[in-house]
């Protein structure tokens, strides 16, 4: 109930700001590049911070002061709370991030639990932070989208709108973690909506 009040409220105010239906949705899509972008980046600082405080050195190939055994123990344990809190709290969570992402937006128009993304955040950020050889692009592409789902949502956009926010969440989440736009935007197409979809491409270009 809280939840729908604010939405009222928040359409409202748009409202009487003179924003259009239209209008409001090139606000969103530019709202959520933006916070796709701090997201990611902060997904993947954090993850370097975690590293650096667990095994002194943000780079893991580098020598570590560690013994061999705690070398070994940290991975280990990150690992098993990564895996009961995926069997346990998060279980929505599993997988790289990418296949879920794209089930996500050809099957459920664009939906992604706020659960999910989130959850995927930290166990993304135990799981890689503490050494395990698991690539960062899946977690910030389910990230990014699923943050970009929920601000749809919160913005009571319809359906077709919160779809057409995940691949932007993605490429902007990409293009912000790994300095790379035009890939971004390639891999988004391909990956994400399968195929060169005119309206999603200049949606993410202009964000890009």
């Amino acid at each position: 109930m809280q939840k729908q009040k604010f939405r009222i409220k928040l359409l409202s105010w748009l409202l009487h700001f003179g924003f259009a239906r239209e209008g409001i949705f090139y606000a969103v899509t530019i709202l959520v590049g933006f916070l796709a972008g701090i997201t990611a980046v902060s997904f993947h600082l954090s993850i370097r911070w975690l590293q650096e405080f667990l095994f002194g050195t943000p780079h893991l190939s580098s020598q570590s002061s560690l013994s061999w055994f705690m070398i070994i123990l940290i991975p280990g344990l990150g690992a098993f709370i990564a895996a009961m809190s995926l069997r346990y709290l998060v279980p929505d969570a599993r997988g790289s991030g990418i296949p879920q992402t794209k089930i996500a937006y050809a099957v459920h128009n664009g939906h992604i639990p706020k659960r999910v993304w989130i959850g995927k955040f930290f166990i993304g950020l135990i799981n890689i932070g503490s050494g395990s050889s698991l690539g960062r692009e899946g977690p910030t592409v389910q990230i990014c989208s699923g943050m970009a789902s929920w601000i749809g949502e919160t913005f009571s956009m319809k359906r077709q709108r919160i779809k057409s926010l995940i691949p932007i969440g993605a490429a902007a989440g990409i293009a912000a973690a790994f300095n790379t736009p035009i890939a971004a935007i390639t891999f988004t197409l391909e990956e994400i909506i399968g195929d060169l979809n005119y309206d999603a491409y200049v949606d993410i270009l202009d964000i890009i």
